[in-house]
């Protein structure tokens, strides 16, 4: 975090709305696989990344507080930079062989007449196939992605050129903080959009590495739904037993149904889950 703040204070500011919304998703999803040492060190590392950055960021704040801001950097320009929904999905007008086609829609675009946002079609699939094989896993950076989509909008939804006043957008809910009016321009969110989305076509990049090795290996081929290759079920029991005298206090058998794109460890921290989940006794 420290090594981001000197590099450039909207990087900055990007960085510390990923950690809030990934601490939110472990506190949601993932307390019970964290140890409270984990907890630490991840607190420990936000003081830490502040405190090394603190000697730069001070004299800002101190301006910004003391209220002798330059009203120039806090100038808004939202309906001006924000992104248009379309130019997600609409290719580069440069591109050689088809981008003469796409003059007339770039025309309709205002900040993405030279600051293309398109994602790419192989980069949109990819992330598509990442979050059906991973799941549980790409809950974080599904969030944080739409999350930076969305404030790369703007305050109101543009679509093909044309404004939607009816249509509100989390921008507008948020472009009054002070962080969020330092960026000044929505289609900055980008930037970091572009974080979740790599993460989201690692996962796919990996589903497909698996499906060929798998395929490679003369099982089954490319488009195989999930669940219908289950080849067994994993059966678990656990039991409490009073150390006084041998008394069952608790027992309880689950099933987790696994197929050959299962990885062991998903398989036992599945199980391990399931079995905490119907624990009776709570500290």
């Amino acid at each position: 975090l420290a090594l981001v703040g000197w590099t450039g204070w909207h990087l900055y500011i990007f960085a510390w709305m990923v950690v809030p919304i990934y601490v939110i998703y472990l506190i949601c999803c993932e307390r019970r696989t964290l140890s409270p040492r984990t907890w630490g060190l991840i607190a420990l590392a936000g003081v830490v990344g502040l405190a090394l950055v603190m000697p730069g960021l001070y004299p800002l704040l101190a301006v910004q507080l003391g209220g002798q801001a330059d009203a120039e950097i806090y100038v808004p320009q939202d309906e001006r930079t924000q992104t248009d929904l379309l130019a997600y999905v609409v290719p580069n007008r440069l591109h050689p062989v088809y981008g003469e086609f796409l003059t007339a829609s770039y025309d309709r675009f205002k900040k993405n007449r030279n600051y293309v946002a398109f994602l790419g079609y192989s980069v949109i699939g990819l992330a598509g196939m990442g979050i059906w094989e991973a799941r549980r896993k790409a809950v974080p950076w599904v969030l944080l992605a739409g999350f930076f989509g969305a404030m790369a909008l703007g305050p109101v939804l543009r679509l093909n050129g044309q404004l939607y006043p009816a249509i509100p957008m989390p921008y507008r809910l948020l472009g009054w903080t002070p962080f969020v009016r330092l960026l000044k321009q929505p289609d900055r969110f980008n930037l970091v959009l572009m974080l979740p989305i790599a993460v989201l076509v690692g996962y796919g990049v990996c589903a497909l590495q698996d499906r060929w090795s798998a395929r490679r290996r003369g099982r089954l081929g490319w488009v195989v739904p999930y669940g219908v290759t289950t080849t067994s079920n994993i059966f678990a029991d656990s039991t409490l037993v009073s150390s006084d005298n041998g008394e069952v206090l608790w027992k309880v058998v689950v099933e987790r149904t696994t197929d050959w794109r299962c990885a062991a460890n998903d398989v036992v921290v599945g199980i391990t889950r399931k079995l905490a989940k119907k624990f009776p006794y709570r500290a």
